[in-house]
């Protein structure tokens, strides 16, 4: 699933996945698979945005606010980011 294709759809983060938030960011476990996935800090933030229910839309403008940067020089790294967390299976499209 290419992010093209996720920009204006909801992302669902997977049910199975629980999140262990520490300094340095999450430790992400999938109950099903036993595999841990390691977030930085702003990737923490997003799995965060997206377990709220935000889309890459509201991620995107929550970050560039947050850190005061502009939305077009993260949005390039967020949708990296969620094309592996798709890949993954940690999150899906609605």
């Amino acid at each position: 699933m290419l992010m093209a294709d996720a920009v204006d759809r909801q992302l669902l983060a997977n049910p199975l996945i629980t999140a262990q938030r520490m300094e340095a960011g999450a430790v992400l476990m999938d109950a099903a698979t036993g595999e841990c996935f390691e977030l930085n800090r702003v990737g923490a933030e997003v799995w965060e945005q997206i377990a709220g229910g935000g889309d890459m839309t509201k991620v995107v403008a929550v970050l560039a606010n947050r850190y005061g940067v502009a939305e077009d020089r993260i949005s390039a790294d967020v949708a990296t980011l969620i094309d592996e967390m798709l890949a993954r299976g940690l999150v899906r499209l609605k």
